[in-house]
């Protein structure tokens, strides 16, 4: 953790987040120039959405001059999880199949578990959350890989210590 230089820390520019999040600002500070603070665009949501976020960057210069060498350190991935399961919703809700084909349970913890039923009861599918990036998707099918008819389904949410219930529409 060498102490960037300011220059090249202030270039939005310099930095890129994947999937599609744009860096507003890159904001340095003098007593502490081995970090960067980044503003993103609010164009999309952040979050424990099911999704591998990956910083790129490129063009950095230390304080001497130094280009940041290619390779270990210029990318790093992370994601987010929830530290309960108050928050979980599932989106896009409603969902039109033809325009979608999946929906993705988000705000989930480290670990869940998902039971989708029909409006009678019966389990459709079960859906696990293990790779603590805090969503699953649903491709729409139930267990045995058939497409769920359209109507109104009920999920249920839950980890080692609560649950949580809520409803799902799918339109053809």
């Amino acid at each position: 953790n060498l102490p960037v230089d300011s220059a090249s820390a202030i270039e939005p520019q310099n930095f890129k987040i994947t999937p599609f999040i744009s860096v507003r600002r890159s904001q340095w500070q003098a007593k502490a120039p081995q970090k960067i603070l980044l503003q993103l665009g609010s164009e999309r949501p952040v979050g424990a959405l099911g999704v591998t976020y990956n910083l790129f960057v490129s063009n950095l210069k230390g304080t001497s001059g130094e280009k940041l060498a290619p390779g270990p350190g210029r990318h790093a991935a992370f994601v987010f999880f929830k530290k309960n399961l108050s928050d979980v919703f599932v989106y896009p809700n409603p969902v039109r199949e033809v325009e979608n084909g999946s929906v993705v349970f988000a705000n989930l913890t480290q670990k869940a578990t998902i039971q989708v039923l029909d409006f009678s009861g019966r389990l459709i599918v079960t859906l696990e959350e293990t790779n603590s990036d805090g969503g699953v998707r649903w491709d729409l099918r139930d267990s045995a890989g058939r497409p769920v008819p359209a109507g109104i389904y009920i999920f249920r949410v839950f980890n080692e210590s609560e649950s949580k219930m809520g409803k799902l529409a799918i339109v053809r």
